[in-house]
């Protein structure tokens, strides 16, 4: 058994995708009952590249494989984050508060309510933003080695979860921009590293998602290319139906997407008849699907504004909420006692980015957990410049 509730359809094509790389070699490749296909069609390619790489290293099952994954992603960023702040942190007491207050929260919150690819966004911000912190005051040579591995990081979390890292990169490239100590060419050159190091696995994926789409046009003519990743517009029309209504659906779920996009083009590849080498299922990862749901996102709001300020202000409100719980004390200190203008900045630029997937999609935990994160690590900052300022 897996620990990370990875179940339903998305097993089932890890499983094909395990199957798929056995037989053939080639990641990405999924083995549908003898059809083969694309692994993972409508869902971000991460867990399906490395899942079946770690089966086929160490021959352990799926359940083994998704739990040495995921569990080594949980582990490793608790105990980074846990040494960042045992460095950020000079006295003694504040280390160990804060300390327990981190792992408090991560054990009861993200070991419990965290699920799959949902754990990655948090996981990143608990193990990076201390170190981010710390290299206010360490070398330059130290800060563009770190910053190079956040990015490098980064950018294979992309791949696992999309825009898992964009929030944190927000921050780290805030600070650097801010940063009154630095010179504009230093800045550059820190800017530069963090580019490059996103590109290298980018370049990579990029480079097995051709190869996979060249082998599917040779195999299937009909082959039409679909996103390597969660479509945005989907999300975003989903979410106009949170706050029931009659114009978009009366509950949010994928149904909502899927029926409209049929409604319009009923005979969009997958749709009308189910494809074998997409798993046999329908399949909304076509950019004919997401620029229709685009469209009718833009014509909702238009026509129906209400929609959009009554769904926006709930979510709004259910992230408030989130916010005061986990910053809590956090808040009183951020108002009396201020922090430099550069990491007031760069913290709040992070945290509204990772607002987002809960103010246009839902305000669900594993959704805005990344923003939770933040939230949290905001308060005890907060605390901590109270505590410096006395």
């Amino acid at each position: 058994m897996n620990n990370f509730v990875i179940k339903g359809v998305r097993y089932e094509w890890l499983q094909s995708a395990i199957d798929g790389y056995v037989k053939t070699k080639q990641p990405l490749i999924a083995n549908y009952n003898g059809t083969l296909g694309v692994a993972g069609p409508s869902d971000d390619i991460g867990i399906y590249y490395f899942i079946p790489k770690i089966v086929s290293w160490f021959g352990l099952s799926l359940d083994q494989s998704l739990n040495v994954f995921y569990g080594g992603i949980t582990v490793l960023s608790l105990l980074s984050g846990l040494i960042g702040f045992f460095f950020l942190y000079r006295k003694q007491y504040l280390r160990l508060t804060v300390s327990f207050i981190f792992l408090a929260w991560f054990m009861f919150f993200a070991l419990r309510r965290l699920t799959e690819a949902y754990i990655i966004p948090p996981a990143l911000v608990i193990a990076f933003v201390p170190w981010i912190m710390y290299s206010l005051r360490s070398s330059v040579k130290f800060s563009i080695i770190l910053y190079s591995i956040v990015s490098f990081v980064a950018s294979i979390s992309h791949s696992i979860r999309t825009h898992a890292a964009t929030g944190l990169l927000i921050f780290m490239i805030t600070l650097i921009i801010l940063e009154k100590n630095l010179s504009k060419k230093i800045k550059l050159v820190m800017l530069v590293f963090i580019v490059i190091s996103f590109m290298i696995p980018f370049i990579y994926s990029q480079n097995l998602i051709d190869a996979r789409d060249n082998l599917m046009k040779v195999k299937y003519p009909d082959y039409t290319k679909i996103l390597a990743r969660h479509p945005f517009w989907t999300h975003a029309y989903m979410g106009l139906s949170f706050v029931e209504n009659p114009i978009v659906g009366p509950s949010f779920n994928d149904r909502v997407a899927i029926d409209k996009v049929m409604e319009i083009n009923p005979h969009l590849p997958g749709a009308d008849k189910p494809l074998a080498y997409l798993g046999g299922s329908y399949v909304g990862g076509y950019q004919e699907a997401s620029d229709i749901l685009k469209q009718e996102f833009f014509k909702v709001v238009s026509k129906h504004p209400a929609i959009l300020f009554e769904n926006f202000g709930t979510k709004l409100a259910i992230l408030y909420i989130y916010f005061i719980i986990s910053a809590n004390i956090g808040v009183f200190f951020a108002i009396i006692y201020k922090k430099p203008l550069q990491i007031e900045v760069a913290l709040w630029s992070g945290m509204l980015f990772n607002a987002i997937p809960g103010l246009m999609v839902v305000p669900a935990f594993h959704y805005n957990a990344a923003f939770i994160a933040f939230s949290v690590l905001y308060g005890l900052f907060s605390v901590n410049q109270g505590c410096s300022s006395r």
